[in-house]
């Protein structure tokens, strides 16, 4: 009689499916740029009650340009963006934009700072004309 015999056949090793590229998405664009308009009128208004109209529009604007940057940053998918926009999507992008809007305001009110700074330690000069008046 026939003996039985056995065949192995191999067990098919699932693949894992490659993750899909997350990015920063319109939504994500729309809400930046409100939070960065927001915090922009914020922060010119802010400056004109602290110092001067001038330095709350230098304010504003520093805070817009670190909110931009921040945001591009993540969109242009630089280094460290992805695993960021992985990790914590929408909610993270606004958060990294808050933190350059911030950023935009730190250093504006470094600028400030530093301004009224130099203005106290140096002493102003004494014109005179061509006779010594």
């Amino acid at each position: 009689p026939p003996t039985p015999t056995i065949t192995v056949s191999p067990t098919p090793t699932p693949t894992l499916a490659p993750k899909p590229v997350v990015s920063a998405t319109f939504g994500d664009w729309t809400l930046s740029l409100l939070i960065i308009l927001i915090s922009a009128v914020a922060v010119y208004w802010l400056g004109v009650l602290i110092a001067s109209v001038r330095w709350g529009l230098r304010w504003g604007l520093l805070a817009v340009f670190g909110g931009f940057v921040a945001y591009n940053y993540l969109a242009l998918k630089l280094p460290g963006s992805q695993g960021w926009l992985e990790s914590y999507g929408t909610v993270g992008v606004l958060a990294v934009t808050f933190l350059g809007v911030l950023a935009g305001l730190l250093a504006g009110w470094l600028w400030h700072w530093l301004s009224n700074r130099y203005q106290k330690t140096s002493a102003p000069r004494k014109t005179s004309n061509a006779r010594g008046l």
